[in-house]
């Protein structure tokens, strides 16, 4: 059973690399992004990872026009999709 998968910033390079992994491998469903764009959204923060343990389980790219949250792409790890995972926020 997996653990308590934790949603935070992007927080290093491994992290990072295993998301643009995870972004290739959603390119059909959620469209092409370079990575470079993965790494300008870590530096802005508009980056968050979900991470069982030292693993990327999913990510979210999201944007900050005016007082509002945008969804630009959600992606989790189809091993992990359509299962319930215990989780906690962490800044």
């Amino acid at each position: 059973m997996a653990g308590v998968v934790l949603i935070r910033p992007a927080p290093g390079d491994a992290a990072l690399a295993q998301v643009i992994e995870l972004g290739a491998e959603a390119r059909p469903t959620v469209g092409f992004l370079p990575d470079s764009a993965f790494t300008e959204r870590a530096e802005q923060g508009t980056l968050l990872v979900a991470l069982d343990g030292d693993a990327v389980v999913g990510y979210a790219l999201f944007d900050l026009p005016r007082d509002e949250i945008r969804l630009v792409q959600l992606v989790v790890a189809e091993a992990r999709q359509g299962r319930a995972s215990p989780g906690r926020s962490s800044t």
